[in-house]
């Protein structure tokens, strides 16, 4: 077979070369020159061989890579196309679009190739654009070039850089061209970056910094006086005494009782960019003193005289005072008569049927208290049983309290009189008929605003009842609302002046009242029944519990002791409830109802009704230590849509 072919191909060479015609033979010796003259052995006619073989039967398209240009040759009879990838960094671009994976190609398909190569530096700002850097990743960049391939059905081509050929080297001015468009110029250091260039470490580097702000601070008050009632047991001549057993926080004449910390309103700074940074508005608290308190420059808060420390007002303005109190030994009852007091009120007894004690302060109660009504701008305190009654505080207290009120609706008419007075007098003028001022207001009031005479009353029987208070604050009040209800000395003597300063003695009177709620203002009671109690501050419950009554919490309601029972009350908070034995075994009590805005936390619980937000479960079991939160409540819970909380 092989000298066959040999002497095919030297038949072939000979011809071509003229050196024999067709009818001569070939002699033996030169097939041997023949041989030796092309170099053929039988190892390389057989590859040569097996490889015309394999081409004339493939079918399959192929790529080639030869001298950075990529060939493709189709797939013929059925065979399969040609196959392209690429190794990263390298990049291929088929028709304008970049292949993501490998594809298929062919010889009309427009096939590109690049390098994706990071930049040659970077300038990169963080998050809050208070620090520029710079990073250098190369000085200089160099072409590349594809490997070649020979053909094969899917190729994978990769390119490699050729370090004798250089494309780019980086210039100093196109790094800082770059930090100018991106306006980098607040505390820029070009000489960290001509050093990196000179000595590369290829890190980041921080080459401009921006000016922190410094935030302010808040003004703070800092107290130093204890809040809560305490309550101790004193033995006198070998007797506890049960009876004087209060004790209401107290501080002497000179005694620092609080300190402001004034607020710091911070400076300017600026980031990287040059922007502005400004700080937060700071908040201050405005401190006023009032009775028997002293502020000292350094911000030191200091008691004039012996009583109990009050703060009231609101979270930014607060006023201080030395609250007196008013002491009643024994009971409250038809002897002692209604209290109205500007201060603290403390009763060593009890409080009798439909009596009524109004607070500017707190109120101590250390014995029972009986179908009596209770209201303080502070806290109230009760050692005893509290049976029919109403007790609010603080919040509570201001809204029940008969000197606000009063004065709240007294305000709304005189406001009505004086805008229709103006009105009848524009009128009158208009007709050339002349009247008196005070003969407009009585007219008014008498065909009109006939609520202002009982209103007026109203305010002076109380204004009249306050006890141990310097009647001077309020003198000028009682003077001319009795103007009010003397027609004939209203009539000779209301101006509109007159009119409007009343309005204002009013209003002020109104705000006094309003400013006296002190935040926070807690009901602290043993057991209730049949009661109603509202406070902007926690209820606490210290012992036996509530029964059938009405308890509301602008915070929190609070069981404290074990045993504390809860039965047919209902009980609503706008932070948590903590309940110990809610129900009976018995069956009574089945109509309590808890109601919290943030969780009810219960010991146990017989029957009832417990709801958190506006989710509802009612228990028909007993249960214990349960927890119960909105979102723990939706799956065995219904929709309260009566709910307000």
């Amino acid at each position: 077979m092989i000298v066959s072919i040999i002497q095919t191909r030297m038949v072939l060479l000979f011809f071509i070369e003229g050196r024999f015609s067709m009818t001569e033979y070939m002699r033996e010796e030169d097939i041997y020159r023949l041989i030796s003259k092309l170099m053929l052995d039988e190892k390389n006619l057989d590859i040569q061989e097996a490889m015309a073989k394999d081409i004339s039967k493939s079918l399959d398209g192929w790529v080639k890579v030869e001298h950075n240009k990529i060939h493709v040759h189709n797939a013929s009879s059925g065979g399969k196309s040609a196959m392209i990838s690429a190794i990263p960094p390298l990049e291929l671009i088929k028709n304008g679009i970049k292949v993501k994976n490998s594809t298929v190609v062919s010889s009309t398909d427009s096939i590109l190739w690049k390098v994706s190569e990071e930049p040659m530096f970077e300038i990169i700002v963080s998050d809050d654009k208070m620090i520029a850097y710079f990073k250098l990743n190369a000085l200089v960049r160099y072409r590349w070039f594809l490997l070649d391939q020979a053909r094969i059905p899917h190729a994978y081509l990769k390119a490699e850089k050729d370090p004798s050929r250089v494309s780019e080297t980086l210039q100093f001015n196109e790094i800082v061209t770059d930090i100018v468009k991106l306006g980098i110029l607040n505390n820029l250091d070009i000489r960290v970056i001509q050093n990196e260039l000179l000595h590369p470490t290829y890190e980041k580097i921080a080459i401009a910094k921006g000016k922190p702000l410094v935030p302010g601070k808040d003004a703070k008050l800092d107290t130093f006086f204890e809040e809560r009632l305490l309550s101790e047991y004193n033995e006198v001549e070998g007797v506890v005494d049960y009876r004087n057993h209060l004790s209401i926080p107290n501080v002497t004449a000179g005694e620092v009782i609080a300190k402001k910390t004034m607020m710091s309103v911070g400076s300017l700074g600026c980031d990287v960019y040059g922007q502005v940074l400004t700080p937060a508005a700071v908040k201050d608290i405005q401190v006023y003193a009032k009775d028997n308190i002293n502020l000292l420059d350094d911000g030191l808060i200091v008691a004039t005289s012996e009583g109990r420390p009050r703060i009231t007002g609101t979270e930014r303005v607060k006023y201080f005072d030395i609250s007196t109190a008013y002491i009643v030994s024994g009971n409250v009852d038809m002897e002692t008569g209604n209290i109205c007091f500007s201060g603290d009120i403390v009763v060593y007894g009890d409080v009798m049927d439909h009596m009524i004690l109004e607070s500017l302060g707190s109120i101590y109660v250390s014995g029972n208290v009986y179908n009596a009504t209770l209201t303080a701008t502070g806290s109230i305190h009760v050692k005893g049983n509290i049976v029919g009654s109403h007790l609010y505080s603080g919040y509570f207290g201001v809204m029940f309290n008969r000197l606000y009120n009063g004065t709240k609706m007294l305000l709304v008419l005189l406001e009505q009189l004086l805008q229709a007075a103006s009105l009848l007098q524009e009128a009158i003028t208009k007709k050339q008929n002349k009247i008196k001022y005070g003969q407009i207001i009585q007219l008014l009031i008498e065909s009109k605003l006939k609520e202002i005479p009982d209103t007026a009353k109203e305010i002076l029987f109380v204004i009249a009842n306050i006890q141990k208070v310097n009647k001077v604050e309020l003198d000028k009040l009682r003077q001319m609302l009795e103007l009010i209800l003397q027609p004939i000395k209203l009539v000779e003597h209301m101006q509109v002046k007159v009119l409007q300063e009343l309005i204002e003695l009013v209003r002020e009177t109104n705000e006094e009242v309003a400013r006296m709620q002190e935040p926070k203002a807690i009901i602290e009671i043993r057991q209730c029944h049949l009661s109603t109690l509202k406070a902007n501050g926690d209820i606490i419950i210290v012992a036996d519990g509530v029964v059938q009554s009405e308890l509301y919490s602008s915070r929190n309601i609070i069981f404290q002791s074990l045993f504390s029972v809860c039965r047919g009350s209902t009980l609503e908070s706008e932070g948590f409830i903590t309940a110990m034995i809610v129900g009976g075994q018995t069956g009574t009590g089945t109509n309590t109802v808890l109601k919290a805005k943030r969780r009810v936390s219960i010991r146990k619980m017989y029957t009832g009704r417990v709801c958190v937000g506006r989710y509802c479960v009612e228990i028909m079991e007993m249960i214990e230590h349960r927890t119960f939160e909105a979102h723990t409540m939706r799956s065995e819970a219904f929709l309260d849509t009566q709910s307000n909380i």
